[in-house]
């Protein structure tokens, strides 16, 4: 079930998704009207859905696989998802008491 977190495999599914129902469409106008020619389905409108999908599912799952770690003065700084880095941010004296 892993692969359904894949965006390119997300994206080919869609895709294909879009341009099957194109084509039945197609056909299907075909059959209603046999005399007028219908033109081919076009790749383009397939592709561009293909690509939003991919990029909007590559966002997705990016910002959810990064461990975040907040707390009062502490920062998390990762590019691995399974390895934590944590830095302690110093306090700054200026809002302590003024004397």
């Amino acid at each position: 079930m892993n692969y359904l977190k894949n965006p390119l495999v997300l994206g080919v599914i869609a895709g294909g998704a879009t341009y099957g129902g194109m084509y039945y469409y197609n056909i299907k106008k075909s059959k209603e009207e046999p005399e007028k020619e219908i033109k081919p389905v076009n790749y383009l409108i397939p592709i561009i859905v293909a690509i939003v999908v991919v990029v909007i599912t590559y966002s997705y799952f990016r910002n959810r696989n990064i461990p975040q770690l907040i707390e009062p003065n502490n920062i998390s700084v990762s590019q691995n998802p399974t390895e934590m880095i944590v830095t302690k941010i110093p306090f700054p004296q200026i809002f302590l008491e003024a004397e």
